[in-house]
């Protein structure tokens, strides 16, 4: 277990989701550089609102144009693990309508999934249709 990423994850466990400070994306790029490497860095920051969350991917996106989706970026940067059971720093993804970019990000506890919610972080019990990924260092 890296002590690093459980600090991190004791420091934001309040800290309300923002747009480009603390939303799903930044918090789950920073529990991967955390462990080795961000895997969105460009697609981070310079946005304060849904809409502008999601200009900022279109616009990234066609900067980077092998990648159709986020989920092509997490591929191609860290190795994607079939399992419901997550260890530990696995980087997670649910899909859920109504967000920027189709996914809502996280981080696996070990047992459950932290993700970032109006008032703090949530964990939320596994599914089937997660995709989760180990951070490639």
């Amino acid at each position: 277990m890296d002590n690093r990423l459980v600090a991190y994850l004791n420091s934001v466990r309040q800290l309300p989701f923002r747009w480009g400070v603390h939303d799903c994306l930044t918090f789950a790029n920073r529990c991967a550089e955390i462990q080795g490497r961000g895997f969105a860095d460009e697609w981070i920051g310079g946005y304060n609102s849904a809409r502008a969350a999601f200009a900022r991917y279109v616009r990234e996106q066609r900067r980077h144009t092998d990648y159709k989706t986020i989920i092509d970026v997490a591929d191609d940067r860290m190795h994607r693990e079939a399992t419901l059971n997550p260890q530990f720093g696995m980087i997670a993804a649910r899909q859920v309508e109504n967000v920027a970019i189709g996914y809502a990000f996280g981080v696996s506890t070990g047992t459950y999934l932290a993700f970032v919610g109006a008032a703090g972080l949530e964990l939320l019990t596994p599914q089937s249709g997660d995709l989760f990924w180990s951070v490639v260092k």
